[in-house]
């Protein structure tokens, strides 16, 4: 369900390209390349759940982390790398704007746990990678998610 919420969001992003609420992965990326292209080129984002803390209080807590990885076929001579870098901080400025997402958590903002005191979108890594054959943009990034459990 959470991963439905930021897909959604994720989607409203102009020119963010294919968006899927889990990993994909192939041990031949060939095979699913047209999968995670939009336009004619990789661009994708992909979204999963990779810890889980949890704790009690006056209601149980979960201090979720979410990877959000995407990609963007490299090409130099259209500066690829200036609309993926516009593509990150449009993804940051639009989960911002939806600290619940859309009512489904408590916030995107995380007080305790593993990532306290980080707020909204952390982008860990951007770097380049071959991916079945294509050199594309690659971001890892964590979202914190506070879900309460009544």
């Amino acid at each position: 369900m959470i991963n439905a919420a930021i897909k959604e969001i994720l989607e409203s992003v102009p020119g963010v390209g294919v968006v899927s609420d889990y990993i994909r992965w192939a041990e031949n990326w060939n095979t699913i390349i047209d999968r995670i292209s939009s336009g004619g080129i990789v661009n994708t984002w992909m979204i999963s759940r990779i810890a889980t803390e949890s704790r009690r209080r006056n209601r149980k807590e979960l201090m979720h982390t979410f990877q959000i990885i995407g990609m963007y076929e490299l090409n130099d001579e259209n500066e690829s790398e200036k609309t993926f870098q516009s593509l990150i901080d449009s993804v940051m400025t639009e989960l911002d704007e939806y600290q619940t997402l859309n009512g489904t958590v408590e916030t995107i903002h995380a007080d305790w746990g593993k990532l306290a005191g980080f707020d909204g979108l952390q982008i860990d890594n951007i770097e380049v990678r071959k991916i079945g054959g294509r050199l594309v943009h690659y971001a890892s990034c964590r979202l914190p998610v506070l879900e309460i459990i009544e």
